[in-house]
């Protein structure tokens, strides 16, 4: 069972007890069900994909409100009466054997790898959830790469992209100034057979220089983009990366304690 309670240490004033794995689910509250079944509601919504006591339900495998009214219009009920769960350690294809072996990596990591986690589970499934990717230092990529529950490569050619033009390129002329020159030059040959309506569009300089990064100054583009990678998840793991949330995290995450992308943090993007 992991009891070790995670602080997040340099993100804000936090210390947080979070609940241990295989703790049980409190009981659900009058004002909890509340919430999804006044009459009104009853008599005048449309089915739905299911409500917020999704994971309960998962929990508990069959609908948790009391309501047959309001319950007969969830379809996810009709999956969990079908033996069909997509939420938590009763989902299926969830591997409680393969969860404990991940929570047993976690219990083992060093206070530095175990930081770097906590920033990383709090900016992936707590401020930017649902997204596909996401941008982290490779220093994080490698502290919890022993998981196996994300797939990294270098940031690369999506440097151009993820960050500000205006910064990189002053990153980029204040680091290399003789780089910078030749930019200028590209810059000319690439508006040179352009009409002088289209020389002064918004965004050509932008155009131009993500060609030039990609192509002539691709070597530059890659030492700046060598300190990041792209994360995403392994396509089997999502179930083990919300169960880790929900166990370790989401209980007491403060939504105002935000963790800055590491291209956010060096300056590099909005």
């Amino acid at each position: 069972m992991y009891t070790r309670s995670p602080q997040f240490t340099n993100v804000g004033k936090m210390v947080a007890h979070y609940p241990t794995v295989g703790a049980a689910m409190h009981e659900i509250s009058q004002e909890e069900i509340a919430l999804c079944e006044t009459e009104e509601e009853i008599v005048n919504s449309p089915s739905f994909a299911c409500c917020h006591l999704y994971r309960k339900c998962s929990d508990a495998k069959h609908c948790v409100i009391s309501d047959e009214a309001r319950s007969s219009m969830c379809a996810y009920r009709e999956n969990l009466e079908k033996g069909i769960i997509f939420y938590g350690k009763n989902a299926n294809g969830f591997d409680a054997e393969r969860y404990q072996k991940i929570l047993r990596i976690v219990e083992s990591m060093s206070p530095e790898r175990r930081e770097k986690l906590d920033r990383l589970m709090m900016e992936y499934c707590g401020q930017r959830r649902g997204c596909s990717s996401l941008v982290v230092r490779k220093a994080t990529a490698e502290a919890v790469d022993e998981l196996g529950l994300f797939k990294f490569q270098p940031l690369g050619a999506s440097l151009a992209t993820k960050c500000l033009f205006s910064v990189l390129s002053k990153k980029i002329k204040a680091e290399s100034p003789e780089s910078y020159k030749e930019f200028d030059s590209f810059y000319k040959a690439f508006t040179a057979n352009q009409p002088s309506s289209e020389k002064k569009a918004t965004g050509q300089k932008v155009r131009a220089f993500r060609e030039w990064l990609a192509g002539p100054a691709a070597s530059i583009r890659d030492r700046l983009a060598e300190p990041y990678r792209i994360l995403w998840p392994v396509e089997d793991t999502r179930l083990y990366v919300e169960e880790l949330w929900f166990d370790l995290y989401g209980a007491a995450w403060d939504r105002k304690l935000m963790a800055e992308s590491p291209l956010k943090e060096d300056g590099l993007s909005a």
